[in-house]
């Protein structure tokens, strides 16, 4: 009787590094513009064909963690739209392998993603360039190892990654992390987008009406000495924080407030307000108060830790001290003066606010000014 040996076929992605893939893609295993991966069961999105294909990884931490090169992503980690098969052929990678052919028309045949842990040595390095036919300039130095490509030229062909533009809210060098809320109403498309927290990819700080305020996308929220917003944000009362306010159109007074909150007892402000009090008189709150001679129809003010600024010029002036913990969230339009509101904007705009946990330099304020278009 005739024997037979059953020889067990390895698929390529196992040799060499299989505990070191995140994924591996069999793009002849797409269907309907999706490629399932053969390790974790991944999906790989494919919209289109041909080198104008868009490829997208999931958007998850590891994948996002592992495009180091913000091949897919752009970045700030948020996904590339724009990542299509001429990008993926045209650069050579430090953890996305991509197998093509070495000639036109330069069909993708395999992607595999190295996991951000792993740390091929040269040996395993050279036998990846030969299996997936990556350039033999893939680290800018001719190799024995790999493949010559037709759409490569000498040395290695280095991705420069999508940016995207700094927002008005964090120009100046501010990190995210110490902006607690964003608002921009001037230029919103609807008064419901206004209301969403830039800052945030949650719903984190997003708005909530008091009562509603008007809404034009030249001029930002009106208010008309009735309407509030709510921010859910409780600033500390230790001179840590900031917040500027862009607002226009100021022609009637009650109170002035842009931004304000008020304990009970012991009266601990935060806030930022045009008029106070039926003077003539803009305050600035951190704790205590600082008051400043004069009201002003439109500009930026600002609070900054110990120190108010008007239209980007700093006042210096000392703020009296006022102990107590900050128990109201802060309201725009309006100080939270026990959970109602209070000295609100007799009538007039409001374009921009930001909030911080941080004490914001001069030169950031100039910044976010310039950006508030």
């Amino acid at each position: 009787m005739k024997k037979f040996t059953i020889t067990q076929i390895t698929p390529v992605y196992i040799n060499p590094y299989l505990s070191n893939l995140e994924e591996f893609w069999d793009l002849s295993k797409t269907a309907g513009g999706i490629c399932i991966g053969d390790i974790n069961g991944d999906i790989l999105t494919i919209t289109g064909t041909g080198l104008s294909a868009i490829y997208a990884v999931p958007d998850a931490t590891p994948y996002i963690e592992d495009d180091t090169d913000f091949v897919f992503h752009k970045s700030d980690g948020s996904v590339s739209t724009l990542c299509n098969g001429t990008r993926l052929v045209s650069y050579d990678f430090s953890r996305i392998m991509v197998n093509y052919l070495d000639v036109y028309p330069y069909t993708i045949q395999w992607i595999a993603i190295l996991k951000l842990s792993s740390s091929p040595s040269t040996t395993e390095m050279n036998t990846i360039r030969d299996l997936y036919h990556l350039s033999k300039w893939w680290d800018n130095t001719l190799s024995a190892y790999g493949a010559v490509k037709g759409n490569r030229t000498i040395g290695k062909s280095t991705w420069t990654a999508e940016t995207i533009p700094i927002p008005w809210f964090l120009t100046g060098g501010i990190a995210a992390a110490n902006c607690i809320g964003a608002y921009r109403a001037k230029g919103a498309v609807t008064l419901a987008a206004s209301r969403n927290n830039l800052a945030s990819v949650l719903p984190t700080y997003d708005l909530l009406d008091g009562v509603a305020p008007d809404f034009d996308d030249t001029l930002g929220w009106g208010f008309t000495g009735t309407q509030y917003l709510r921010t859910g944000i409780i600033p500390e009362n230790d001179h840590t924080w900031s917040a500027i306010v862009k607002f226009s159109g100021v022609t009637t007074l009650n109170g002035g407030s842009l931004l304000g909150c008020c304990n009970d007892s012991p009266y601990a402000l935060f806030g930022i307000f045009v008029e106070y009090g039926g003077a003539s008189t803009k305050r600035f709150c951190s704790g205590g108060f600082a008051d400043i001679a004069g009201s002003a129809a439109q500009g930026v003010f600002a609070v900054v830790g110990t120190n108010q600024y008007i239209n980007g010029g700093p006042q210096g002036v000392a703020f009296t001290t006022i102990a107590g913990t900050f128990n109201r969230e802060l309201y725009i339009g309006a100080r939270n003066y026990q959970d109602s509101a209070d000295n609100k904007l007799g009538s007039g705009n409001i374009e921009y606010v930001a909030i911080y946990d941080v004490v914001l330099t001069g030169t950031q304020i100039n910044a976010i000014i310039a950006a508030m278009i």
